[in-house]
């Protein structure tokens, strides 16, 4: 049990820490940043922390939580970084801008993750706050997640905004049309 316990903290700290690494280097950001800006770094950066050390304290010095949530949790973070490192492999030639930025897409990505869901990195996020509560079985904690994916949300609607206000409209609506917003479509729907 110590060795799994050890092996999620140590992957979901290779996650967060990739989520960081991301933000520092990746995405590209206004000079001045807004309420949510800091929501998504600072905000998720102490709910990140939180949720490592209370998985840490629990998984590996009380030793006492479920190998069935444990792998669980691990799955969820393991997933989380798949996603996340596809996402960025995918876009490393477009710089995207960071969330909550009020520019105007240039260009719509349908490759790699983004053929089945419109905001990977995104979902990606989610999956890791989600692993801790998983891990814990912990619904308080799941409330931290929540606010989070509440975050992540409401900069997805701001970006799907951008979209349908911009030149790529049309076909950013036929995006829409084949793809879900975090997880995939399982029936496209049909043409009429």
């Amino acid at each position: 049990m110590t060795a799994l316990s050890w092996t999620t903290v140590i992957v979901g700290l290779a996650c967060f820490l990739s989520f960081g690494v991301g933000i520092r280097f990746y995405f590209t950001k206004p000079a001045r940043k807004t309420l949510p800006m800091y929501l998504i770094t600072e905000v998720g950066t102490c709910i990140a922390l939180f949720h490592l050390g209370l998985l840490a304290y629990h998984g590996v010095w009380r030793q006492h939580l479920d190998a069935r949530a444990l792998a669980g949790a691990l799955a969820l973070y393991l997933g989380s970084l798949s996603l996340f490192w596809w996402t960025i492999y995918t876009v490393r030639q477009d710089r995207l801008t960071f969330a909550y930025s009020k520019d105007v897409p240039r260009v719509l990505i349908e490759a790699g993750p983004y053929r089945y869901i419109r905001h990977p990195f995104y979902t990606a996020y989610t999956l890791g706050f989600v692993a801790a509560p998983v891990a814990l079985l912990s619904p308080l904690l799941l409330l931290t997640s929540m606010f989070m994916f509440v975050v992540y949300r409401e900069s997805a609607l701001m970006e799907e905004q951008k979209f349908a206000d911009s030149e790529l409209e049309a076909q950013y609506r036929e995006y829409t049309r084949r793809t879900g917003r975090f997880f995939p479509r399982l029936f496209p729907p049909s043409r009429r």
